[in-house]
């Protein structure tokens, strides 16, 4: 495919390999000055959002059996990929402790699908007295981009490893912990308490929210997002998830309400992600020569 130079806006059809026998198209709009990807969910919408509702009767059996236990083999290459995290955080910082290793989301509920990520945490404590947790807490943004974007990218099963550090345990109704290979919360099953148009409906609008915050910042001449817009971007990207993390800690079944499905599906498809990726391309474009 040839992109002229000259154009602003490509549309592109991308086709993403979730497993050997799933392929998942998503029509996305790419704004080549800026770098912001706005997608489209239309293959999802004209189905109703049917796989990502879907509501399984077990467990991922990929992951666990039929007692609920995970698999040794597949606690065994996530405890691998744990290790391979731990060597990397502690070329960068001081002091690290790993207190425990979690599996969280869907793939540890009862809402997984073929496209899902195995939502593995990497659960550390610092000492205080060279940085505090929540500047520890900050470095993570970009900490949790680095291996990713060094093409480190994990696949067990099918299922892409979707690996993070964290100092608190996720907000999920399901955890378990690899580490200890015990589940620390036992998830939840019960029907969203919604219709699939309800939730096309909400889905609709809230990605408009988000792709309009993001087109009107400020940008420089160049078309990307000046500094003061990256910085406002980050504070929208942590608002966003804290929010919906907060609401999911104080009550757990909220997982199954349309808000929290809202941003759950906003996070499985890639959105959540591009708006930090736009600011890490502004802030080169900015800071560079």
């Amino acid at each position: 495919m040839t992109l002229a130079s000259t154009a602003t806006y490509a549309a592109v059809l991308v086709t993403a390999n979730f497993n050997k026998s799933t392929r998942v198209s998503a029509r996305v709009l790419f704004c080549l000055e800026k770098g912001y990807i706005m997608l489209n969910f239309e293959e999802e919408k004209n189905l109703n959002f049917k796989n990502f509702l879907k509501i399984n009767d077990t467990l991922c059996p990929k992951l666990f059996d039929a007692q609920e236990n995970m698999r040794p083999e597949v606690r065994q290459k996530l405890l691998d990929i744990a290790a391979f995290m731990d060597n990397y955080t502690n070329n960068i910082f001081v002091n690290l402790t790993t207190t425990d290793i979690v599996l969280s989301g869907s793939m540890g509920g009862y809402t997984y699908s073929d496209d899902s990520d195995i939502d593995l945490m990497i659960l550390l404590q610092t000492d205080e007295k060279i940085i505090s947790a929540e500047e520890f807490e900050q470095q993570f943004i970009f900490l949790n981009s680095g291996l990713v974007g060094r093409g480190y990218k994990f696949d067990i099963r099918g299922h892409n490893v979707d690996y993070k550090w964290h100092t608190d345990t996720p907000p999920s109704s399901g955890i378990y912990s690899v580490k200890n290979n015990i589940w620390l919360s036992r998830p939840m099953k019960r029907q969203y308490a919604f219709t699939p148009e309800e939730f096309t409906a909400k889905m609709s609008a809230y990605v408009q929210k988000v792709d309009e915050f993001m087109n009107n910042l400020p940008k420089n001449e160049r078309n990307f997002l000046t500094l003061e817009s990256c910085e406002k971007a980050e504070e929208f990207y942590k608002a966003l998830r804290k929010e919906n993390d907060r609401v999911l800690t104080t009550s757990p079944d909220k997982e199954f309400d349309i808000d929290y499905a809202v941003y759950r599906c906003f996070r499985r498809y890639g959105k959540h992600g591009k708006i930090m990726e736009a600011v890490t391309r502004s802030y080169a474009d900015n800071l560079s020569s």
